[in-house]
């Protein structure tokens, strides 16, 4: 038994540090709009937005490369290749639609953070800013770029709007663990204007925000609210806690579509 929770354990933590953990929340935001949407996803769609979610998160940590660090703290470079091929394949498969929106958003996430011999550049260092990338990109790849919506279709923008709010406010508690590193990099969010209480309390009101805009049954919203409000209250708590963020509050995401499953049968 012993041996099942040391290696239950290791294939996690392998997992949420090679952003499987994250591609697979990504989808499941899609899964969710599938109900919402009340159409499905193109299977190259989805497995186009867990391909891009893995290369995109990849990429972020290039300033690795840059940094000194001995080669075998650089393995994710091969990943990284990989992973943007076969994104950059099942982009050449997707409608034009999904290829637009892709084009779109793909510009935010390479001038995120921009990697150099001395220091990382980008929208990230632009005060107050980065959150807002975030949730803009998060909801471009699981509402229109997971669908392959045209502009002219305006009844997705309710969903997209919900989902905005929703990406915002799983987004804040990231904001919560790395103040003090954004801090000393001199980045500037949310809880350094208002502090970790109030940015508690405004990620918890575009969660409720959220669930008022998205087409559910008030029991579902109880429930997750239930469930989410530890959550996120806790952060402010665990900053120093690497793996409940990546794990547990990422997965936020992929309770948000368990329960609208449950719920739906």
């Amino acid at each position: 038994m012993k041996f099942l929770r040391k290696f239950f354990r290791s294939v996690v933590f392998w997992g949420v540090e090679r952003y499987f953990w994250v591609a697979f929340c990504l989808l499941s935001l899609v899964w969710f709009n599938e109900f919402e949407l009340q159409q499905n996803a193109p299977v190259i769609n989805q497995w186009f937005i867990f391909f891009s979610g893995l290369s995109a998160y990849t990429y972020l940590r290039l300033p690795v490369f840059f940094s000194g660090l001995k080669q075998k703290k650089l393995g994710f470079v091969p990943f990284l290749i990989f992973s943007s091929s076969v994104s950059f394949f099942l982009f050449l498969l997707l409608d034009r639609n999904a290829q637009i929106w892709s084009i779109i958003g793909v510009p935010f996430i390479l001038l995120y953070k921009i990697p150099t011999p001395y220091r990382v550049l980008g929208i990230k260092k632009i005060p107050f800013l980065k959150i807002f990338v975030i949730a803009l990109v998060w909801s471009i790849w699981v509402v229109p770029v997971a669908f392959g919506l045209g502009f002219s279709n305006i009844f997705w923008t309710r969903p997209f709007v919900a989902m905005f709010c929703f990406c915002f406010a799983i987004t804040i508690p990231f904001d919560i663990r790395d103040i003090d590193i954004d801090r000393k990099n001199k980045v500037k969010t949310i809880p350094h204007l208002i502090g970790i209480r109030a940015s508690i309390f405004l990620s918890l009101l575009f969660i409720f925000l959220s669930l008022l805009l998205f087409d559910l049954d008030w029991d579902y919203r109880f429930v997750f609210m239930i469930f989410i409000f530890p959550i996120i209250a806790l952060s402010g708590k665990r900053r120093k806690n690497a793996f409940y963020f990546s794990f547990c509050v990422e997965g936020l995401s992929f309770l948000l579509y368990c329960l609208k499953f449950i719920f739906s049968e």
